[in-house]
């Protein structure tokens, strides 16, 4: 079993974009910082596909622009989460491994995104905020009101996790990146989830394909 969120590298790019200092120091150097910071040869055409793919309407020496400084975001979460989330589940697609899942889309006042930016901002489902629906933490969070939204969810969350720990995946493994099936936990529906596939989550062949070739160069 293996979960994502909306922003998994929160922890990385709410820190650069909620500070000005850092966000100008990186643009700076984002010519030739970005690549080592994904661990890819520095080389004009490694350039050329990040800028292009992330922060396209930059200038040569300064990607980030204000239009584009969101692509951050999913710079971060596609190089170090989604990715290697979907290379993992190709290495798996052999009969014998079966996958399970999940989405974690259901949004509160509970997040961990006021800890990686010092503020109450509001920026979606970050990294780790599945985790406040799994353990207590009451030095962190306040108790979630009986009968409440955030009650009702940690509820169904634990309950899926303890079921998983019990009985595993049910069903055989039929899970590739351009058809697996994946739980969405979510504010949405009234029973707080929904089923969709993998590739409605941006995580499809045509992202595989771009890391790919991204690092066989």
């Amino acid at each position: 079993m293996t979960g994502f969120v909306q922003n998994e590298a929160a922890f990385v790019s709410l820190q650069i974009l909620s500070n000005d200092t850092l966000l100008n120091q990186l643009n700076e150097t984002s010519n030739q910082y970005f690549p080592r910071m994904i661990e890819t040869k520095d080389t004009e055409k490694t350039r050329a596909m990040l800028k292009r793919r992330f922060f396209p309407g930059g200038s040569s020496n300064r990607w980030l622009t204000e239009d584009n400084k969101k692509g951050l975001e999913d710079f971060f979460s596609e190089s170090m989460f989604l990715y290697p989330l979907a290379e993992a589940i190709d290495q798996s697609d052999d009969g014998h491994i079966p996958t399970s899942l999940y989405y974690f889309a259901f949004q509160s006042n509970h997040s961990y995104s006021k800890f990686y930016t010092n503020s109450d901002d509001n920026y979606g489902v970050c990294h780790c905020d599945e985790l406040a629906y799994l353990f207590r933490a009451k030095d962190l969070f306040t108790d979630y009101e009986p009968r409440s939204p955030e009650a009702a969810m940690a509820d169904l969350f634990v309950n899926y996790i303890v079921r998983f720990a019990y009985d595993g995946v049910e069903k055989s493994n039929n899970c590739v990146v351009q058809e697996c099936d994946i739980l969405e936990f979510t504010n949405a529906e009234s029973n707080f989830q929904r089923l969709g596939k993998l590739e409605d989550y941006g995580v499809d062949d045509e992202m595989v394909e771009f890391w790919r070739e991204l690092y066989s160069q």
